[in-house]
């Protein structure tokens, strides 16, 4: 309880007007007089204005004016506060919480009250928390919307490559069952005039039917090879059984088996090494498959009577082996297909042998599987150049 001392009394008494006109005009303090009678507001300081935005009783929100009409009736002190506690005044949907009393003296109910600036303080503290985290999460919100985009535009992009490679795996398949279709179906016709009409023919005949049938089943079995070969590599199950070989001796052996082909087109295949033999870590099988396809290839794209050359030359990091032969060349606008699978140039081979269309694009995938790279130079008409390169990984024990 707070006593005036003698002293603050004639100070308060001294200065009673202006300090009467500074709570009267105060924008932090409210005051309201209401009559009970008629529920009038009588009058209020520019505070309660401010706040009530009203002229009646129904400015009272909680307590309401009737509820504290009631507790006056009930109330014996005029100078005790009929209620005191948090007030709400205003409008339904602006309404303000002030810390306020209520007193009651001749029908009349005078309401005073303050914003509970510490509230405020803490609600401003928490709505500046509040909207920090609403930027932040509308930041976070762009993000995840421009992750969003790019990953829409990725599945769509995915989607695209997807239908281009369904596309190509159905072209494939046809084309596939075409290549087998032909050879077989070719094998069987011949087949079915021996076994019916085999005395119709002579003894030479006959043979050349059953070569006709032999050369067919093995493009055949080639075929369907590569296909296997080809579905491994799309698949990614394609494994090397890498080794420590010796790459001279393989590209002899090579050399040597194509020259037994190349002979029956009076054909010559001359190599060149810079060394006797050279041994380093490689898959020996499929790169003997390599080998005897780019020469198999020159072979059949070359004159009777050519020369077809297959050089090696060591490099500090990498051996590079080329096949050269001087045929019929490949188109220039056709060399960028020749690496894919069933993509067959203009060029057609000069005995009529078979092609599955396959070889290249398995040569590249080996190629590529060892962390190397194959290219080719051709000029239609004067011959071609395939080139291939693989790493020299020599252990240290050999």
């Amino acid at each position: 309880l707070w006593i005036m001392t003698k002293k603050e009394r004639q100070i308060l008494t001294r200065w009673q007007k202006e300090v009467e006109l500074s709570l009267f005009e105060s924008k932090a303090l409210c005051m309201a007089l209401f009559s009970i009678k008629d529920k009038q507001l009588l009058f209020s300081n520019p505070a309660f204005q401010l706040l009530a935005r009203s002229s009646g009783a129904d400015t009272l929100r909680n307590p309401a004016f009737d509820k504290l009409a009631s507790m006056a009736k009930n109330h014996e002190s005029e100078h005790s506060p009929v209620f005191e506690g948090l007030m709400t005044i205003g409008p339904e949907n602006d309404s303000t919480t002030i810390q306020g009393k209520v007193y009651c003296r001749d029908n009349e109910l005078l309401v005073s009250g303050e914003i509970d600036l510490v509230r405020i303080n803490n609600q401003h503290r928490h709505m500046v928390s509040l909207n920090h985290e609403i930027s932040n999460l509308q930041r976070q919100l762009t993000k995840e919307k421009v992750l969003l985009e790019s990953a829409l535009e990725e599945l769509q992009e995915t989607n695209e490559k997807l239908a281009i490679l369904n596309e190509e795996k159905n072209r494939f398949m046809n084309m596939a069952a075409h290549d087998l279709r032909s050879p077989i179906a070719t094998a069987i016709s011949f087949t079915d005039i021996l076994l019916h009409d085999e005395e119709d023919f002579p003894e030479e005949t006959r043979k050349e039917f059953l070569k006709n049938i032999e050369e067919r089943l093995n493009f055949s079995i080639q075929l369907m090879t590569e296909l296997l070969d080809v579905s491994k590599i799309e698949a990614g199950t394609l494994t090397l059984n890498l080794q420590t070989n010796d790459y001279i001796a393989l590209v002899k052996q090579s050399v040597g088996f194509n020259q037994l082909v190349a002979d029956y087109k009076d054909m010559t295949i001359r190599s060149s090494f810079h060394e006797d033999s050279l041994a380093f870590v490689f898959d020996r099988n499929k790169m003997e498959q390599v080998l005897n396809n780019l020469i198999s290839n020159a072979i059949k794209f070359s004159h009777h009577g050519s020369e077809i050359q297959v050089r090696v030359r060591r490099h500090p990091d990498h051996v590079e082996t080329s096949v050269i032969d001087q045929g019929l060349g490949i188109a220039e606008d056709e060399i960028p297909i020749l690496f894919k699978p069933f993509q067959k140039t203009s060029t057609l081979p000069t005995g009529g042998e078979k092609s599955t269309g396959l070889g290249l694009a398995i040569c590249k995938k080996i190629v590529e599987e060892h962390e190397g790279e194959i290219t080719v130079n051709s000029v239609k008409g004067e011959g071609s150049e395939f080139t291939f390169t693989i790493p020299l990984f020599i252990p240290a024990n050999s």
